[in-house]
């Protein structure tokens, strides 16, 4: 005949004090590293985004100053300098607050005047390096001439230039 192990009375069932602390610290250390990468992707996101736009301001530009040169209007190139950038577009960038003064709130391009310039004001500023500087990325039309072998000058480039430098990421 089989013997039965006797129940054993008074065991608790559950957890105890110690082993729910444990699982509470081990969850919230995963919660804590989930959230960081979280912002860490959500700031990646949102420097890839105003690189695309960058690159869509220079390609505007570029086609501007083909616009200029195929209808033989080059002496309005010089122009371009002063102009908004939004301007060359079909519509603005998301995030487009207008033409500006004094910066406004963060997150968003706007157009400074006085200096002839396009700025992006970024939300997330964790990885962004200014050099000690204001936290927004100022760009600005540059033109670049070379001699064109008649005595006057040819325009080698146009493109949208960082005023200073920066690093993200």
């Amino acid at each position: 005949m089989k013997k039965r192990l006797p129940i054993l009375r008074g065991l608790a069932h559950g957890f105890t004090l110690v082993e729910l602390v444990v699982a509470l610290v081990v969850v919230g250390l995963l919660a804590a590293v989930a959230v960081e990468r979280l912002f860490y992707y959500r700031e990646r996101a949102e420097k890839v985004a105003m690189l695309a736009n960058v690159e869509a301001f220079k390609m505007g530009l570029r086609i501007r100053v083909a616009e200029l040169l195929a209808s033989n209007r080059s002496d309005g190139i010089h122009l371009l300098e002063k102009t908004n950038p939004v301007s060359w577009l079909e519509e603005p960038p998301p995030g487009w607050l207008g033409e500006y003064e004094a910066p406004p709130q963060p997150g968003g391009w706007y157009y400074a005047t006085p200096t002839h310039e396009l700025v992006y004001a970024p939300q997330n500023t964790r990885h962004l390096d200014t050099g000690g500087a204001a936290r927004d990325l100022r760009f600005r039309v540059v033109l670049k001439y070379a001699p064109n072998g008649t005595g006057g000058q040819a325009l080698m480039v146009a493109t949208l230039m960082p005023v200073r430098p920066y690093t993200w990421f």
